[in-house]
């Protein structure tokens, strides 16, 4: 006979993973009612009523005769499991239902028996108190939780008129109220840089300080809250490291929480912090479509390389010109995501010829004007391949771009930090005059909240919450870093009134800038478009409403799984084509 795992948690990761390594008679994953529809106690009440389904499987015949036993599972789980060997285990807030449901099942006495829990494993809990801890404040968000989540999560969760300062969350509190109980012993995990992690321990030791049998492990390094749940990173995703350094021989004299350390000697290690890894896997070319679209990587003879994002037109299509476009990536000019999963599937969604997209040079190593010259080199081999005087000739692909492509309409388009690009390789072109790139032609720009920022902080900056993809720490350090030595964040590069005020005797192409309402930096880039107007440039303004964050549209698990990013990643895409359309 073996122990059997209560989890209290919806997850199905546990049941499907975790079954054979351990030696169990089986996992019972509780579909728990979710709040703000079943507040606490409703959760609890559910899971204590597992554990009498628990309690009563136990009294089921073998043949079946007195109607309890239908399913050939229950019957096994029957045979198989020691009841007096139960334990409970939960991720996050299941965590703090470990505690609950255990206090729940103290105060029920013998009404469990033969189930005897004797045990609960608390994984990264949920604890927290209105009063933000350190943890909260210095650790960086994840994928799977934000200081927004832990603070309108937990306030939708509790009771009504009940605070994070009660027995529910608060890490004393919880354990005050078991302190006169026969609570079984625990095994807490915390990870060292979850957002929680400060009120993790504290739990663990006031559990210990009234007597309890707690047992804390902390897994080390640069681990976040649930981060054994991220299979991208359990299965396929080691960090993303470049250039890694000999710390033996080197000190870290600058970093940026889980993307960056720069060395003294000048080494420079780019990391994936927790949560990160689907978004920055690497995807190699590929010349047979999926989902209509072919990749192709191109060594281009001005001393830059490119990605190429073609898509397969149908059959019936009449062959004509199309605009193409010309990507550069974001990053804060430091780190080099390419953005494919939605890159790829918007050359499908866009009557365009391909995406090009440019590989760009990154700071610190190299910093700007590095990425502006780049993206110009790639403008030039534009224009070269326009002209015949390219590697068409050697590469189908790039045959095939020159074939379909309008080259009078080509359209400059970067996320965060690349938005900054458009404005200033934009503004390089119009210096170069247009006989420089003839015939090419900046048909428009397409900034996606773009990265301007100045050194005075605005409001949103104070008020907007991070993400995963954009804390305050990164417009800091990351423009920092990539700016050229001597310069910070009030010149021409990030501010946005000393951007427009460069261009404004420059004939400059009209701009479409997307804002989202909760980006960190969206005062900065709703300033820019002002002040574009106010020297006479085209920029048209759309702002996404809503909780939408920081280039939400290239979270893909947020564009399938919630609806609001969903649709605002539509009507940005929306937008885009009619932009493209119109010019």
């Amino acid at each position: 006979m073996r122990p059997v795992d209560a989890v209290l948690s919806s997850c199905t990761f546990m049941a499907a993973d975790s079954a054979s390594p351990l030696d169990v008679a089986g996992i019972v994953s509780v579909f728990l009612p979710l709040a703000p529809e079943h507040r606490l106690p409703a959760a609890i009440d559910a899971a204590h009523a597992a554990l009498l389904w628990l309690r009563d499987v136990t009294a089921c015949s073998k043949d079946g005769n007195n109607g309890d036993l239908v399913d050939l599972a229950v019957g096994r789980l029957r045979d198989e499991a020691d009841f007096s060997r139960v334990f409970l285990i939960g991720d996050s807030s299941g965590g703090n239902l470990v505690h609950l449901v255990a206090a729940s099942a103290a105060k029920a006495g013998t009404a469990l028996h033969p189930v005897r829990i004797a045990g609960g494993v608390l994984l990264n809990p949920g604890f927290a108190k209105e009063e933000k801890s350190r943890s909260e404040l210095d650790n960086p968000p994840s994928l799977f939780l934000t200081e927004e989540m832990v603070d309108k999560l937990l306030a939708l969760g509790l009771p009504v008129g009940v605070n994070k300062d009660s027995q529910y969350t608060s890490p004393v509190v919880a354990a005050q109220a078991v302190a006169c109980l026969k609570m079984p012993p625990m095994l807490l995990m915390v990870a060292e840089k979850d957002l929680l992690h400060d009120p993790q321990v504290e739990y663990g030791e006031a559990m210990v300080r009234i007597g309890k049998t707690v047992e804390t492990v902390v897994s080390k390094g640069s681990v976040a809250h649930i981060f054994y749940l991220n299979f991208f990173a359990v299965d396929e995703m080691a960090s993303i490291t470049t250039s890694k350094a000999d710390p033996t021989k080197t000190v870290i004299i600058e970093e940026v929480t889980g993307w960056l350390r720069l060395y003294s000697d000048g080494t420079v290690e780019r990391l994936t912090p927790p949560g990160a890894e689907p978004f920055n896997a690497i995807i190699q070319p590929y010349t047979e479509p999926r989902n209509g679209v072919t990749v192709h990587d191109i060594t281009t003879t001005k001393g830059v390389d490119v990605r190429l994002y073609l898509h397969e037109p149908a059959a019936s299509t009449p062959q004509q010109r199309r605009p193409v476009l010309l990507h550069l990536h974001g990053g804060g000019f430091c780190l080099s995501p390419l953005y494919h999963n939605f890159y790829a599937p918007l050359d499908s969604k866009l009557d365009v010829a391909g995406i090009v997209s440019v590989f760009l040079p990154l700071a610190p190593e190299h910093c700007l004007p590095a990425a502006i010259n780049a993206g110009h080199a790639a403008l030039l081999w534009l224009r070269d391949v326009a002209c015949g005087n390219s590697n068409a000739h050697v590469d189908p692909a790039v045959g095939r771009l020159r074939d379909e492509t309008d080259f009078s309409r080509v359209f400059l388009i970067g996320d965060s930090a690349g938005g900054n690009l458009v404005q200033l390789i934009a503004a390089s072109s119009a210096k170069a005059g247009t006989t420089a790139l003839h015939p090419l032609r900046i048909a428009g720009g397409v900034l996606l909240h773009p990265g301007f920022a100045k050194e005075e902080k605005t409001r949103s900056e104070l008020e907007n919450p991070p993400s995963l993809f954009l804390t305050e720490e990164m417009v800091d350090k990351l423009l920092t870093l990539g700016l050229p030595v001597g310069i910070n964040k009030d010149s021409q590069y990030t501010s946005p009134v000393l951007a427009a005020e460069a261009v404004a005797y420059l004939k400059m192409p009209p701009m479409l800038l997307m804002v989202a309402e909760k980006d960190l930096l969206h005062d900065r880039q709703v300033e820019y478009g002002e002040a574009m107007v106010r020297v006479g440039k085209t920029v048209e303004t759309l702002v996404s409403r809503g909780s939408v964050v920081h280039i939400f549209y290239l979270n893909f698990f947020a564009v399938e799984s919630d609806p609001l990013t969903a649709e605002r990643t539509r009507e940005l895409i929306d937008a885009i084509k009619t932009f493209i359309n119109r010019h």
